[in-house]
């Protein structure tokens, strides 16, 4: 919708200078991060996503965007790296809740550690989920 608005001119994007100063700043935090340092990488991106949703939400009144939990995004994603560079191993055994699905909290747990699962198969993966539910 926000390209279709500014195409037929409801929408006036800010000037060139602004936008481009909007980038500056995104590319002047983006540089002071170490390579490696994974969470703050995160948080940036996280920032990102929350400044550009917030940009959607204030044109045109556009409030009918329901808006994502960010800061449970980026626990959740903290949590998976944190996971994943302890034990590479077992990291994909974790599950989480979804962000999206704000009616249905339950969390499934994984049925079987990945490293013992050979059967990768949408019936064998339904199957199990099915047993737990």
């Amino acid at each position: 919708a926000l390209v279709r608005d500014v195409f037929l001119g409801h929408i006036k994007l800010p000037e060139q200078v602004q936008c481009q100063a909007d980038v500056n700043k995104w590319q002047t935090r983006e540089k002071s991060i170490r390579p490696t340092d994974f969470f703050a990488m995160l948080d940036l991106q996280t920032d990102y996503m929350r400044d550009m949703f917030d940009l959607l939400r204030t044109y045109d009144g556009n409030q009918s965007l329901s808006k994502p939990d960010f800061d449970k995004a980026n626990h959740i994603m903290k949590k998976f790296l944190e996971s994943f560079l302890t034990d590479t191993v077992h990291y994909r055994d974790m599950s989480f809740e979804s962000i999206v699905d704000t009616k249905n909290k339950k969390i499934i747990q994984v049925c079987k550690p990945w490293i013992e699962n050979m059967d990768d198969s949408m019936e064998n993966l339904l199957s199990d989920y099915r047993k737990k539910l």
